[in-house]
């Protein structure tokens, strides 16, 4: 068999008359056929390599790509399993209903495990980055990482990245390409202050730790308990991988505290126990609850309350029980509404690039599973805290008779 270029050579020297070069009239009649064949077979295989080559694109001109950093492992793994089933009920309402700009999302996960270092996300946003042309991301879910990565992601104008649970506004007023969906927890521990003092606590102890967000909680807390006329009596802010912590709980129970807050969300559970078997019976207030210290906790966080972000809204809620069987916690609300609220932006600016996007974000008001969402010109939301309490070895809305 002939190969195209030993066909070609073939038609080319065969002999032809002077006229039929110039009309090609007076051709020979298999040289006539050979040349109509080339033709005929030249042309079919341009077709197929440009069907080949249709079919090589990349995925992405089809889809829009999210990257996620979620906490999927670790001490922050409920706050990573919830960002991540949050924000696939968010791809899925996003997807059935056309998609945005008519491309479908497609989200790409990373585990940070991130729950006292950062250096994981940053690993994790990176490969994420090198990967592809991903422009927007969702996350992360803790401080640590949060800090860790601004620097970074700040100084790169073609990304776009929502935190759905970083409750510092260090991380999205780093740079104008940083958001976060869940309200700054300063102002919530402040409340937490002001409820002690209601409650006629004289006398506080601060349990807090050395990881970023949690020392930021129990510096805030002694701050504002000492401004409204209170005294605080201990301040321990041990390393937050310590699991040890009798000598830190001892310094505190000896205090005589009237009450006890905890800041330290990673080591929640431990400090508590280890307080209770020193023998203190007083109120615990904490900065964050969460089921996973709950249940660590073996009952000694029964009673105590903590002032967080409003409750998902009743809908998204049923459709969260109806998907993954449970309630949803931590960041599941604030994830799905971030993924909404880019979808939005992203209508808005009629474009896919990330430093447009960024300024129709400001723009939208949503009303999402958290409630409404509404950017503040530094990439926060603003919300007013809710107060809760465990009860029965749950979080539940706080009664105001509880001390």
């Amino acid at each position: 068999m002939l190969s195209l270029w030993q066909f070609e050579k073939y038609v080319r020297c065969q002999p032809t008359s002077r006229a039929s070069s110039l009309s090609g009239m007076n051709m020979k009649p298999h040289v006539n056929a050979a040349v109509t064949l080339l033709i005929t077979f030249k042309l079919a295989s341009f077709f197929v390599l440009s069907n080949l080559f249709v079919l090589a694109r990349p995925a992405a001109a089809e889809s829009l790509e999210v990257g996620v950093l979620a906490c999927l492992s670790g001490g922050c793994a409920e706050w990573g399993e919830a960002t991540r089933d949050g924000l696939l009920i968010a791809q899925e309402k996003i997807n059935t209903s056309g998609g945005v700009l008519g491309k479908k999302i497609e989200l790409r996960f990373e585990d940070t495990n991130e729950a006292t270092a950062g250096m994981n996300a940053v690993t994790a946003f990176r490969t994420l980055h090198s990967a592809g042309n991903i422009k927007f991301f969702i996350g992360p879910n803790w401080t640590p990482a949060a800090l860790a990565i601004a620097p970074i992601a700040g100084r790169m104008t073609d990304i776009l990245m929502i935190s759905p649970s970083v409750g510092v506004a260090e991380f999205n007023e780093a740079a104008p390409n940083l958001f976060n969906t869940m309200m700054h927890s300063e102002a919530a521990t402040r409340s937490l202050a002001k409820l002690a003092r209601d409650k006629n606590w004289k006398r506080a102890a601060v349990f807090s730790s050395a990881q970023p967000w949690e020392s930021l909680q129990g510096k805030t807390f002694r701050e504002e308990f000492l401004k409204l006329g209170g005294e605080v009596v201990a301040f321990v802010e041990p390393n937050p991988d310590l699991k040890d912590l009798r000598a830190e709980a001892l310094k505190v129970a000896s205090s005589k505290p009237d009450g006890v807050f905890l800041a330290n969300l990673n080591q929640e559970a431990i400090a508590a126990r280890q307080l209770k078997t020193l023998g203190y019976t007083g109120p615990f207030y904490a900065a964050l609850l969460d089921q996973t210290r709950i249940d660590e906790a073996t009952g000694a966080l029964e009673g105590a309350i903590s002032a967080q972000s409003p409750e998902a809204q009743p809908q998204f809620v049923a459709r969260y029980l109806e998907k993954f069987k449970r309630k949803p916690s931590g960041s599941a609300d604030t994830a799905h509404d971030a993924l909404m609220v880019l979808s939005k932006a992203i209508v808005l600016a009629n474009s896919v690039e990330a430093d447009l996007v960024s300024k129709a974000l400001v723009k939208v008001q949503f009303d999402g599973a958290s409630g409404m969402i509404r950017f503040d010109e530094l990439g926060g939301v603003v919300k007013d805290p809710q107060l809760v309490w465990v009860s029965k070895n749950s979080i539940v809305a706080f009664e105001g008779g509880a001390r």
